[in-house]
C-alpha cells in the first residue's frame, strides 16, 4: 500500500529523503529473512511453543503453502487480514505468510471486545479475521461468538478464520494451508507476490488510552530489528522468548529478531499472574533462553516468585522490558535474582521504536534512561510554545525520521495534528537529553501535576514507591484541588496477602528525602488496577474515579 493510499502524513517527497539517505532499504521483509534461514540453517529450530516445534525449512514450508492458500481463498494485494491471538506459532507464520503474499497483517490485542474489534474491522476495512478456534488455546472467552454478534455490520468481512476447529462458517487455518499445498511455485511468481520497500506492509492499533484503538501503518520491519540486534548482541545461537504478546510493543522483538538473526523464537501462550511466573520460568530452563521479552510486571513477578532459586536459569543474558519505568535500586535486585542484565527500550504504536539501551551500558543507565535514539531517528525537546529548550532542559519530546510509523490509516487530519508537516511526532512525554545522549523520561505531559505552580513528576514519585516490598502496582495521578488545582493521589495494588498504609508511603518518601510537595497526600488502595485491553494501567479510569470521590466529599 503505497503512502497516497495510506492518507497518513507521510509524502512522496519524504519518501525519496529517506531513500536517498538509505534510511530505507530493499530486503527488510519477513519472508526474506525466513528464506534466508531456511537456506542456512534449515534443521534449526525456529518456532517453538506450547503444542509445536518447528525448524526454519518447515517454517517456511508453511508460511509459503499459507500465502498461496490466502491467494486461493481470493485475497489480494492490500487486502486487510486481522488476527486476534495469543502467542503461537501460527501467529508468527500468518503473519509472515500475508507480507510474502502483498496482503497486509493486523494484529491486535486480545483483551479487545465487541466495541473495539468492530471499530478496528470497520475502519480497516478487513476482507478476513482470525481468532483462536475449538481445542487450540486455553481460552475462556469465546471469539467467534463476538465475532458472529458484530458480523452483520461489517459488510466487508467475508472470512472469518479459524486457529483450531472451525465450526460451520468458517474456515480454518489449517484448511487454508492445504489449499496452498502441493504446488510447485518459482521464486519468480512468489517475489511478483510481496510489497516494495516503500510499502505501508502491516497495521497495529493503539491501546486506546484516549479513546478507541487507532490504526497505525506499519513500514518493513527490519528498520529498527537491525538495531536491537546490534544494541542486544543477538546471534543465531539466542533463544527468545516472548512473554509479552507479540501484538504489542513489547513483544514485538520475540519476533522479529527470530527472524533476523535465525534464532530460536519460543512462544509463551498466555500470562496470568498465579501461573505466568512459573510458567515463564519453567520455559527459560527448558528451552534455554537466552534473552526474554516482557513488560514490568511480568519482570518484578519472575524475579520476585518464591520459586525463582528452584530453576536453572543461567542461561537467561537479557530481559527486555517496555511499557513503564523501574526503580534502580529495583533493577539490581532483579539483576541479581534473575542472574541476567535488564535493558529497556522505549517507543509508541503511534511512534514506532524511539530508543533503548545498550546490553553493555552501565546499571546507570540502563536504570534512569531509555537509553540512545537510532542513527536513522532525530529528536527535539519544545516548550509549551513549541519552541526548543537549551540543551539538558525539560520538555516534549519530538522525534521524527524513516524507523517510524507511516501516519493513522486513512485520517488524514488526524495525523496532521500528531506529526507536523516537517514529520516531526510530538511524543507528549516530558524528558530530557543526558551529557552522554541517552533520554531521560519525566512522564507524560498530560500525567504532570501542577500543584500551585510547582510541578509533580508521576514517575518520580512510582518510581519510589514500586519497590516499596508491599507495593506490586502504583499510579499516581492528579487529584482536584480548590486551592492548589491539584494535588497527587496515589492508587496502589498492594502485593498479595499484605496491607499497606499511608503513613507506611509517607515514611518511605521521608526516608528517600523527596521534596514534600512532591508527596501523594490521598491513597488509594485497589484489589486489581484497572487495565486497558494491551495490559497497561487505565491511568484516565483512575483520575476520573478520584474526580468522582473528591466532587462525592
Amino acid at each position: 500500500m503505497k503512502v497516497n493510499e495510506i492518507q497518513g502524513f507521510l509524502t512522496e517527497e519524504m519518501v525519496d529523503d529517506f531513500v536517498r539517505k538509505g534510511v530505507w532499504e530493499p530486503g527488510l521483509l519477513f519472508w526474506k529473512w525466513w528464506d534466508k534461514n531456511a537456506r542456512e540453517c534449515p534443521d534449526k529450530e525456529a518456532i517453538v511453543d506450547a503444542r509445536s516445534r518447528l525448524t526454519w525449512a518447515e517454517a517456511r514450508e508453511r508460511s509459503v503453502q499459507l500465502a498461496l492458500g490466502f491467494r486461493k481463498l481470493g485475497l489480494n494485494k492490500d487486502d486487510v487480514v486481522m488476527a486476534e491471538l495469543p502467542n503461537c506459532s501460527e501467529a508468527q507464520l500468518i503473519q509472515e505468510a500475508l507480507e510474502r503474499a502483498g496482503i497486509i497483517f493486523f494484529f491486535v490485542a486480545t483483551g479487545f471486545r465487541h466495541k473495539e474489534m468492530l471499530h478496528l474491522l470497520q475502519s480497516s476495512g478487513a476482507v478476513a479475521v482470525v481468532v483462536p478456534g475449538q481445542g487450540r488455546f486455553q481460552e475462556s472467552f469465546d471469539f467467534l461468538k463476538m465475532i458472529e454478534e458484530i458480523k452483520p455490520d461489517l459488510p466487508k468481512l467475508k472470512h472469518v478464520i479459524t486457529v483450531g476447529e472451525a465450526p460451520e462458517g468458517a474456515i480454518s487455518l489449517s484448511g487454508i494451508m492445504t489449499m496452498g499445498a502441493g504446488e510447485a511455485i518459482s521464486q519468480d511468481y512468489l517475489d511478483g507476490l510481496s510489497f516494495d520497500f516503500d510499502e505501508c506492509v502491516g497495521f497495529r492499533a493503539t491501546s486506546g488510552s484516549t479513546g478507541m484503538p487507532k490504526i497505525c501503518c506499519l513500514g518493513t520491519p527490519g528498520r529498527y530489528a537491525k538495531e536491537f540486534g546490534e544494541r542486544w548482541k543477538v546471534t543465531r545461537e539466542d533463544v527468545i522468548l516472548g512473554i509479552a504478546t507479540i501484538s504489542t510493543g513489547a513483544g514485538m522483538p520475540a519476533m522479529e529478531l527470530g527472524g533476523l538473526k535465525g534464532c530460536k523464537m519460543v512462544m509463551m501462550e498466555k500470562w496470568n499472574p498465579k501461573e505466568g511466573p512459573d510458567m515463564a520460568l519453567s520455559l527459560i530452563e527448558k528451552e534455554k533462553v537466552t534473552i526474554a521479552c516482557g513488560v514490568p510486571p511480568h519482570v518484578l513477578m519472575i524475579a520476585r516468585h518464591p520459586n525463582v532459586s528452584k530453576y536453572d536459569i543461567s542461561s537467561l543474558r537479557l530481559f527486555s522490558w517496555a511499557g513503564a519505568p523501574l526503580a534502580k535500586d529495583a533493577i539490581a535486585g532483579i539483576e541479581g535474582n534473575l542472574g541476567c542484565r535488564l535493558v529497556p527500550f522505549y517507543g509508541s504504536m503511534d511512534s514506532g521504536w524511539i530508543s533503548g539501551c545498550y546490553y553493555d551500558d552501565p546499571l546507570e543507565i540502563r536504570s534512569f534512561t531509555v537509553g540512545k535514539t537510532g542513527a536513522k531517528r532525530e529528536y527535539k525537546f519544545i516548550d509549551e510554545k513549541g519552541s526548543e529548550v537549551p540543551q539538558g532542559e525539560v520538555g516534549e519530546l519530538m522525534v521524527r525520521g524513516g524507523t517510524g510509523n507511516m501516519g493513522y490509516y486513512k485520517e488524514p487530519e488526524l495525523s496532521k495534528a500528531t506529526w507536523d508537516s516537517d514529520g516531526w511526532y510530538n511524543t507528549k512525554d516530558l524528558a530530557r537529553i543526558d551529557e552522554d545522549g541517552n533520554i531521560r523520561l519525566m512522564g507524560r505531559a498530560s500525567d504532570m501535576i501542577n500543584r500551585g505552580g510547582q510541578n509533580v513528576f508521576p514517575v518520580e514519585v512510582e518510581n519510589i514507591l514500586r519497590r516499596h516490598p508491599k507495593v506490586a502496582e502504583i499510579c499516581i495521578v492528579p487529584m482536584p484541588d480548590p486551592l492548589l488545582g491539584s494535588r497527587a493521589c496515589a492508587y496502589v495494588e498492594p502485593r498479595a496477602g499484605v496491607t499497606f498504609t499511608f503513613d507506611e508511603m509517607i515514611a518511605r518518601l521521608e526516608k528517600e528525602k523527596m521534596a514534600k510537595y512532591k508527596w501523594p497526600e490521598r491513597l488509594e488502595i485497589m484489589d486489581k488496577m484497572p487495565r486497558l485491553p494491551t495490559g497497561k494501567i487505565d491511568r484516565v479510569k483512575l483520575v476520573d474515579d478520584i474526580k468522582k470521590k473528591t466532587a462525592a466529599e
